[in-house]
């Protein structure tokens, strides 16, 4: 095949610095791209096409809460700190750092600042609903944390500074769609997708982790030499064994479609619901009126009061107001 062995010329300077670096052939890496762009732009024709059918628009809120503005810039606080992290703790070059910040956390924190600072439909119900199927990122960050850069630092503050940075940042992050999904089951800032279609949200998901996972960052590992996301070799960490499991040298598309449609679905429906659900109480019951934001006059009387607690008004044949 003529591609790849342009792109065996082309990669040949890495290669021979890193014995792993094709682990995945040359002709596995040209036809993987092809599929992932394939599946990436189906799914994002699919789902445009359902986006347009929904006959009914959510109700979205119409402000931000405190809660949604501190976490917010909390997230968006993480970038800088973490791009800080690794100039000037870490000790990386420019090029290198600006490469590690394209990873599947790093862009993670991206998508759920929008979600939380802005009150568009595109965060609200879009962003939303992506934000809970790729919450398997920060969780399988922390199940094979890669820490090589932050151990290899010599003076011990600055060691322990970039490990807590770490799991500040991972952390936050795990908190995030669970916080998020908080409010939506209160029905106060979050909306779901409005049926029919049930499947526009999965579809977007499909597009974004074909397109982010399986195009952009295997591309740029491969234009780089670096093993962004474990896209040249597998994690050190997999269990011995796991590898011929996965399919051997087709191990991306074995863990792509796990995560593709098993992993994200699951933590969009089951363990991110279960984790928010977990909590003492909704934390959408800590703004009674929230209500009003999105479109529905507080009743008099009850401003102070959750609405589980406000008492029922209704009319009598008179057309006198009574409390039942």
């Amino acid at each position: 095949m003529a591609l790849a062995s342009w792109l065996t010329r082309a990669c040949k300077p890495y290669a021979a610095l890193e014995p792993r670096f094709w682990t995945v052939p040359p002709a596995y890496h040209i036809q993987e791209l092809c599929l992932c762009l394939l599946v990436a732009v189906t799914a994002a024709a699919l789902s445009s096409s359902c986006s347009h059918s929904r006959s009914t628009p959510p109700r979205l809120p119409t402000g931000r809460t405190t809660l949604e503005t501190g976490l917010g810039a909390l997230l968006l606080l993480w970038l800088p700190v973490n791009v800080c992290n690794k100039l000037a703790v870490q000790g990386m070059p420019p090029s290198r750092a600006l490469v590690e910040m394209c990873l599947p956390c790093h862009v993670y924190t991206g998508l759920c600042a929008f979600c939380f600072l802005s009150t568009r439909r595109r965060a609200r119900v879009d962003g939303y609903s992506l934000m809970l199927h790729c919450a398997w990122m920060p969780l399988l960050a922390v199940a094979f944390p890669d820490l090589s850069a932050a151990r290899a630092i010599a003076a011990p503050a600055l060691r322990m500074g970039s490990l807590a940075t770490f799991w500040a940042h991972h952390l936050t992050l795990l908190a995030a769609p669970v916080l998020a999904r908080q409010q939506a089951s209160s029905r106060l800032r979050f909306a779901p997708p409005p049926p029919p279609p049930r499947a526009a949200g999965l579809l977007q998901y499909l597009a974004f982790i074909y397109g982010f996972v399986g195009v952009l960052l295997c591309g740029l590992a491969l234009a780089t030499g670096r093993n962004l996301n474990y896209s040249l070799w597998p994690p050190p960490a997999l269990p011995d064994g796991a590898y011929l499991y996965l399919g051997g040298a087709r191990y991306r598309l074995a863990i792509g479609t796990l995560l593709a449609f098993v992993l994200g679905p699951l933590m969009r429906h089951v363990v991110v619901p279960l984790a928010a659900a977990g909590s003492l109480r909704p934390l959408g019951r800590h703004y009674p009126l929230a209500g009003a934001s999105m479109g529905r006059a507080p009743v008099r009387g009850d401003e102070g009061m959750p609405a589980q607690a406000a008492r029922p008004v209704t009319r009598s044949r008179s057309g006198t107001a009574k409390l039942d």
